[in-house]
């Protein structure tokens, strides 16, 4: 949506191939050009919108997000340092990878060691309490939070710390036409209201890529990038006599990246039809991969349940194809630990996100987006078994050194003046 002479227009393109969109006038419901009228209905309840907000930012809305951040500084004032125990308020919509990853696995020593104590509260199910903002040294919002948060969140900003933590460029994904369509409409709410929201609220960004850390630099952006918080129990899958087994992990979210790769997946087990690929992708991958036997397509699973899969299922090979566009620009090294993780060698698309972790041939290997290209590294690599078992070692290696769980500590013990010996 864009405003074009005193009124709003809508601009449409379609998912598959970025054609525009012709949309009725009828088509378009429940919309005021006017800030202070907008209403909201039970689905923009649903989503969080927020009139308050609303009212905020949609003033500017062709330029909302284009223009470059504008943040305050950061006030070092509010934690005691007279304070032996640090309070942490964690406020998330639902159990994410996100907060356990960058939050939960980094705090935990500092929590049984009794210097930091933390309090985890998901938004969706429970409505702001004082007393959950009581003696809080510092409240950390993971990705997205409602209106009524928002609005507890402004009550205790004089003497807690807020942190915003977010691990994606969430608003380039909404002119990504990559991505599908209902996650970018929901991300033009979130961008409008919670995103700007925090934007402006907030004492401390955490942001998890180089990339995003260039993106809204600021006197109060703070770089974590993601620490490996499990490592594969061991690496006798490449002693055994298991088929090879190559895996793609991903949300629903990467669907045009597994979409890249499934032709040569495609031409790759015809010719090795002793393969095995695990992929978790969208249904339309496995619409794409009808008839082939050894190609595993898996819905997303929950946290915790996907974390039990992948103890239970190592993989050899692990594939992150990422294709060029903005939001992909702000990812992580996290991919790298996945391939750690899984006990596996990986194959990553060469960018500057993955060229900065990986040592080309030794611990991975990074190939130009093209099929040819990806091909080549899946065949060179089922080649040569010893190859894939070293390059697994080596990658592990690499995870330990430079993804250390302790380094994501000390970045917090930092944040909030702890103590802490590693």
């Amino acid at each position: 949506m864009a405003v074009e002479d005193n009124g709003w227009r809508c601009h449409a393109r379609s998912e598959r191939d970025g054609a525009p969109i012709e949309i009725d006038d009828g088509d378009i419901v429940d919309v005021q050009t006017h800030p202070d009228t907008f209403t909201l209905s039970d689905l923009d309840k649903k989503r969080k919108a927020s009139v308050r907000n609303s009212r905020i930012f949609f003033n500017d809305a062709p330029n909302a997000f284009r223009q470059a951040i504008v943040v305050a500084s950061l006030n070092n004032q509010k934690i005691n340092l007279s304070e032996t125990k640090r309070r942490i308020l964690l406020l998330r919509p639902r159990q994410l990878p996100t907060d356990e990853i960058y939050v939960q696995a980094p705090l935990a020593q500092m929590c049984s060691a009794g210097l930091c104590e933390l309090i985890v509260v998901d938004t969706t199910l429970q409505h702001p309490d004082a007393n959950l903002f009581r003696d809080v040294n510092m409240v950390v919002v993971v990705r997205y939070i409602s209106a009524e948060w928002m609005d507890a969140l402004a009550k205790c900003k004089a003497r807690a710390f807020i942190t915003y933590l977010f691990d994606d460029d969430i608003p380039s994904a909404v002119d990504t036409i990559e991505l599908p369509a209902t996650y970018r409409r929901r991300l033009v709410d979130v961008t409008s209201c919670e995103f700007q929201y925090m934007l402006y609220i907030s004492d401390i960004m955490v942001v998890s890529s180089p990339a995003l850390a260039k993106r809204f630099n600021s006197p109060k952006t703070h770089l974590l990038e993601p620490p490996s918080i499990r490592e594969s129990e061991s690496l006798d899958h490449h002693l055994d006599s298991s088929p090879l087994r190559i895996g793609y992990h991903g949300s629903n979210t990467h669907y045009r990246d597994l979409e890249f790769l499934t032709p040569v997946i495609k031409k790759f087990s015809k010719a090795n039809p002793d393969v095995e690929f695990d992929l978790f992708g969208h249904k339309g991958i496995r619409e794409m991969v009808r008839g082939f036997g050894q190609i595993n397509v898996m819905d997303p699973l929950p946290w915790e349940e996907y974390k039990d899969f992948v103890r239970k299922r190592p993989c050899h090979i692990m594939v992150a194809p990422l294709l060029d566009h903005a939001y992909n620009g702000g990812k992580s090294r996290i991919k790298f630990c996945d391939a750690s993780s899984l006990g596996a060698a990986g194959i990553f698309t060469d960018n500057p996100i993955y060229r900065a972790i990986v040592d080309d041939g030794v611990d991975g290997l990074l190939v130009s987006n093209t099929e040819d290209d990806w091909l080549g590294a899946l065949q060179s690599l089922a080649g040569d078994p010893d190859r894939v078992h070293r390059m697994a070692s080596a990658c592990r290696l690499t995870n330990q050194q430079k993804c250390s769980l302790s380094e994501a500590t000390r970045f917090w013990a930092e944040l909030l003046n702890v103590d802490v010996r590693l």
